[in-house]
């Protein structure tokens, strides 16, 4: 959308050009983290906490949301090692978790990526922006700002 009039060539925000689009190939996998989806939305975290405690060890939870709907429930469960997170892939990739049909995989935290790559591009003089597509942008391209460094 472009305004004229007084507006026009005047800098501000530009709406249609984002600079924080992140490629999640780019993102690598937890080594102790396992998304989980389709547990049914009420269940607590609580009973995901203690059947993983029971059969495998203790975890955390680095994401959790419930679908609009509030039907599914999607959660990252992290263990405490890359053994305990492997054993859980291994034990419940064939999709059955809890008595519930679902979808495991290594869990990917865009955020903590974006964050990630923001505090290096921050921590250094010598920045520069690289042009990456993704298939969600199906010809648009998206700038994303990469840290140039330079070994001493």
């Amino acid at each position: 959308m472009s305004y004229g009039g007084a507006y026009a060539n005047r800098g501000g925000y530009d709406y249609h050009q984002r600079r924080d689009r992140i490629n999640e190939e780019e993102v690598p996998e937890s080594k102790h983290t396992i998304f989980i989806r389709g547990l049914p939305g009420d269940m607590s975290t609580d009973e995901i906490r203690e059947y993983f405690e029971d059969r495998i060890g203790p975890v955390s939870f680095d994401f959790v949301k419930t679908s609009a709907d509030q039907q599914r429930l999607f959660v990252a469960v992290r263990f405490e090692t890359r053994d305990d997170a492997k054993e859980a892939m291994s034990k419940y990739s064939d999709g059955d978790l809890m008595g519930h049909r679902c979808e495991l995989t290594w869990f990917k935290d865009i955020r903590r990526y974006a964050q990630y790559q923001s505090m290096n591009q921050n921590s250094t003089k010598e920045d520069t922006q690289i042009v990456m597509t993704t298939g969600a942008d199906q010809g648009r391209e998206a700038a994303l700002p990469v840290t140039v460094v330079r070994q001493v």
